[in-house]
């Protein structure tokens, strides 16, 4: 087992926040050819959810559709609009696997 001071933690948290509620999320809205992955996206949104949940950290937001509803203008129709490429995503490419299954081991290639 792994212990972690809390500062480092509240880092590694600023920027896993920062990766998929700010940046990744900005590069999916704007990706007009839908090269950017909704399905990863939404599995890391979802991670970070569940992870302050398991840590007792409290967030702004209860779900993917909360938080776009909280922070964009017209975020229930944007929530569709990435649902719908979610969907389609899934369906094109059976993306089964979870988060922490493809992104929970260390790799610095």
């Amino acid at each position: 087992m792994i212990n972690i001071r809390r500062k480092d933690f509240n880092v590694l948290v600023n920027f896993f926040y920062s990766e998929f509620f700010c940046d990744y999320l900005e590069e999916v809205i704007s990706d007009l050819d839908d090269e950017k992955s909704v399905v990863t996206l939404f599995k890391g949104m979802e991670y970070f959810i569940e992870m302050m949940k398991e840590y007792g950290i409290e967030v702004p937001f209860c779900s993917i559709k909360d938080y776009l509803e909280q922070n964009y203008e017209d975020g229930n129709k944007l929530f569709l609009q990435l649902k719908e490429r979610y969907d389609k995503e899934q369906a094109d490419y059976q993306v089964d696997e979870e988060f922490g299954e493809m992104f929970g081991s260390i790799d610095f290639a």
